[in-house]
């Protein structure tokens, strides 16, 4: 059975470190689709990528928010400077070449529970607070739809801002 699966494995390509996130996944009980969907890390990434770049522009202040939460955030605790870089531009490059309906697909199948949209959320709310001043027309409309692809009431947009 071990070589069938070996084979199996190889076939597909599938690394070592694949599989066992496979398993911890299942053994968890956990949705499949989260281990062999993007990795969440990313998807937190993207989701202030987004909102930092909503108004054309990436202001300092918005870019040290996204470094400090890839820094300091215990969901990025085990993403090195070199993944967090790539991950930062891999959001730029989807956005591009998928444009945004396609980006907000893949957020919404990929941040399948509700904290895990409200703590994406947070996230973009902090890159955006973090300019010091009101958001542009363009950057609400960005949290606008964010908040409408994560199925977000009113008063968890509030305590987002809140918490920021």
């Amino acid at each position: 059975e071990m070589g069938l699966l070996k084979s199996l494995q190889a076939g597909l390509g599938i690394s070592e470190d694949e599989v066992t996130r496979i398993v911890e996944v299942v053994e968890d009980g956990l949705s499949l689709s989260e281990a062999l969907g993007e990795p969440i890390e990313r998807l937190f990434s993207e989701v202030m990528v987004l909102a930092s770049v909503a108004d054309g522009a990436l202001e300092a202040p918005e870019a040290d928010a996204i470094v400090e939460a890839l820094a300091g955030d215990p969901v990025f605790a085990h993403v090195n400077a070199s993944d967090a870089r790539r991950m930062v531009r891999d959001a730029l490059v989807h956005l591009k070449e998928e444009g945004l309906p396609s980006r907000l697909t893949v957020l919404a199948r990929g941040l399948s529970t509700h904290k895990q949209r409200f703590k994406a959320f947070k996230l973009a709310v902090r890159v955006v607070d973090a300019s010091g001043h009101e958001p542009s027309k363009k950057t609400t409309k960005m949290l606008d739809l964010l908040q409408a692809t994560f199925g977000l009431a009113d008063d968890e947009v509030a305590k987002a801002h809140a918490e920021a």
